[in-house]
């Protein structure tokens, strides 16, 4: 058996990219398919939950409940932990905004979007995502968060 010695410069970069994906990973963080307590829509599922250095992004998949349906996101959409602060909407990729409409022409597709928030503290449990969309009809979903 042969040992062959690492240069020192091969040492110290790998060193440094362990350091740099620790440092990363303690900014990030990932759940899919969280558990969801309660939801209003149940065509529309959220997938993932993740947390960076800037944000809370939540994946939501939408699965059209019948012909012509349409869906929409409104940006009054936030995220609320169990201390009651909430965490405004920011951005959102795939979905229009209200008053802008995505219509689905056939019952069963399904596409996923995303939404941006403020980033929720790090080690938070449980949150709900509320959308007002009118005031006889919101959207509330409660996650258990489980790392």
């Amino acid at each position: 058996m042969s040992i062959t010695k690492q240069p020192y410069h091969e040492k110290t970069l790998f060193l440094a990219c362990l350091c740099f994906i620790a440092g990363v990973s303690a900014f990030a963080q990932n759940i899919t398919k969280p558990r969801v307590e309660r939801a209003d829509d149940a065509n529309c599922v959220i997938s993932k939950i993740e947390t960076t250095d800037k944000y809370t992004i939540v994946s939501f998949d939408y699965t059209a409940p019948s012909d012509n349906s349409w869906v929409q996101l409104n940006d009054d959409i936030f995220i609320k932990t169990k201390d009651g602060k909430r965490y405004g909407f920011i951005k959102a990729e795939n979905i229009t905004i209200a008053p802008e409409k995505h219509v689905s022409e056939n019952a069963g597709e399904s596409f996923i979007f995303k939404a941006y928030f403020k980033r929720i503290p790090k080690g938070t449990k449980s949150i709900d995502v509320i959308e007002n969309a009118e005031e006889i009809m919101a959207l509330l979903i409660t996650l258990t968060i489980i790392m």
